[in-house]
């Protein structure tokens, strides 16, 4: 299961919708209809910046405490995790109990080094004893971050295309896993009013 563009939202909002605890009450529930070892959770990105005042000021610490708590198997980097610097987003990173992914982010003149708080992907096991999986995880934040966050957040870094990322680590992830889920933060071109 996946949530995304959480933003901070830690409270429920003013018609009583979403939350932590509401969040955390879906999470149980599956889990608990499937067996916790049936279970990834995983984030595709905007965990703790772009919206909610509290997160803004505790520089989202908040948010990230309730992610351990919920037990989050996995996050992708999204662009807003950039928008306090990378100061920020190493530090968030550390204080995670959980992997951040980011493949298609590199080091400025390199091809495919990544920056230390990062990883391209993960393998996780999930199932039931006796009839476990291996599922490759790959990680992709939107090639736009360094347009679409603050200006300097993301010096000394590329965000490299996605497709060529997928590419790029397709056969490595594979090789190591029954499955490949790639969790990425991206948006679409908007196609109507909904």
């Amino acid at each position: 299961m996946f949530t995304n563009d959480f933003h901070g939202y830690l409270e429920t909002d003013y018609n009583g919708r979403g939350g932590s605890a509401y969040m955390a009450g879906v999470i149980n529930s599956i889990r608990d209809e499937l067996g916790e070892e049936s279970v990834l959770l995983l984030d595709a990105g905007d965990i703790y910046l772009g919206a909610a005042p509290i997160s803004q000021l505790l520089l989202g610490e908040s948010a990230i405490d309730i992610y351990n708590m919920l037990g989050y198997d996995v996050a992708c980097y999204g662009n807003h995790e950039f928008d306090k610097g990378q100061d920020v987003l190493i530090s968030r990173t550390q204080q995670s109990n959980f992997p951040w992914l980011g493949a298609n982010i590199v080091l400025s003149g390199t091809e495919w080094d990544t920056p230390a708080w990062s990883q391209p992907y993960v393998i996780k096991t999930v199932g039931p004893a006796g009839n476990e999986v291996d599922l490759g995880i790959l990680g992709l934040v939107t090639d736009e971050t360094p347009e679409v966050t603050l200006k300097g957040t993301t010096e000394g870094l590329v965000f490299k295309d996605l497709t060529d990322t997928i590419l790029h680590y397709y056969d490595e992830v594979k090789d190591q896993s029954d499955a490949l889920i790639i969790i990425a933060h991206m948006g679409t071109e908007d196609s109507g009013p909904y």
